[in-house]
């Protein structure tokens, strides 16, 4: 790898690369070692998406080892920085593995913001954390998410650009040496808008102000579109919740007619029984067969044809207006399980 050329590759300029204060013979070194261990990283990253794509809440899962280039480049772009944080100013071939925390990256997306706390109990359930997890949000954004997240041990942080995720570094021992993993948590909605935003903000148009405000157009119109989802999926809620009140509804009603059925049946075989009690047992009995026959109708009407009332408009013309039947809504029970 020839220095110059990386350098133009990464639209590095000479300024930050005098600036990073790094030798680029410890930059090769650390590419030499990384290459040699990257079939470990590739073999730990493939065991967390596995695990991953099971737990309840995820919908599909993305990953990468991140490409030796971009290693380099995200060493000297972080030696740049106005406060240079203490672990790149020491970085070296011997300790890089353990300072860059995103070598493996897997990203969790899953399709309702409520999601979220399913995933995360199952995360920190199944690996140590090296970092405290945290989430980013959008300055707006709801505080009952906030509040809930907050519950979970999750601290938020308002993004500048908008970007929202959950972010966990996984701490895993596959062999020797600890491999960290960066654990990305985000709806799909919330994907879609980065991975935009990544491809025209980046490399082209990173100071263009038009540009940025219709991302940020954009990432509110991503945010009202998880808002939608999310009333979605309550609504549904809602009306499952109803359909199993009605069907609790009918059982008890069907349960009661029987016992009383049962009950005028033991009445009227009995042997001491006058002719009033008999009058009012057959009185009860034809109740009963009334109650079932209304039912039965009610049943039937709700295929019935809608029928018509007839109003006169102000210019003296008859119209004929469908009144519609009350008919209750059955609504289809929906396969929740994955496909193998």
């Amino acid at each position: 790898m020839e220095r110059i050329g990386f350098l133009n590759r990464n639209k590095i300029s000479s300024e930050d690369w005098d600036r990073a204060s790094i030798e680029w013979q410890e930059l090769l070194a650390i590419k030499d070692d990384y290459l040699l261990r990257k079939r470990q990283l590739e073999d730990a990253a493939e065991y967390v998406v596995k695990t991953v794509q099971g737990f309840e809440g995820v919908h599909s899962v993305r990953w990468r080892v991140k490409d030796v280039e971009h290693l380099l480049e995200k060493i000297i772009r972080k030696r740049c920085e106005e406060k240079v944080s203490k672990k790149y100013q020491t970085i070296c071939a011997g300790n890089y593995f353990s300072v860059v925390n995103d070598l493996i990256g897997v990203r969790a997306l899953h399709l309702f913001k409520s999601d979220v706390f399913k995933i995360h109990p199952q995360v920190v359930e199944m690996w140590p954390l090296g970092e405290k997890p945290v989430s980013y949000v959008r300055a707006g954004d709801r505080s009952d998410l906030i509040d809930g997240l907050k519950q979970c041990g999750i601290n938020s942080k308002v993004h500048r650009a908008g970007y929202r995720s959950v972010h966990y570094i996984l701490k895993m021992r596959p062999g020797v040496t600890d491999i960290f993993v960066e654990l990305q948590v985000r709806t799909i909605f919330e994907e879609a808008w980065s991975e935009i935003d990544h491809k025209v903000r980046y490399p082209n148009f990173s100071e263009n102000k038009q540009v940025e405000e219709v991302l940020k157009i954009f990432n509110r119109l991503s945010g009202s579109a998880d808002e939608l989802g999310g009333f979605i999926k309550d609504l549904s809620n809602e009306f499952d919740v109803i359909d199993e009140r009605i069907v609790r509804a009918d059982q008890d009603r069907d349960q009661a007619l029987e016992e009383m059925q049962k009950l005028v049946s033991q009445l009227s075989s009995a042997q001491q029984l006058n002719s009033e009690s008999a009058a009012q047992m057959a009185l009860i009995q034809k109740e009963l067969d009334n109650v079932r026959k209304a039912i039965k109708t009610g049943a039937e009407e709700k295929e019935a044809p809608d029928s018509y009332m007839y109003v006169m408009s102000s210019d003296g013309r008859k119209l004929k207006i469908p009144i519609t039947n009350n008919k209750r809504i059955v609504r289809s029970r929906r396969n929740t399980a994955k496909p193998e």
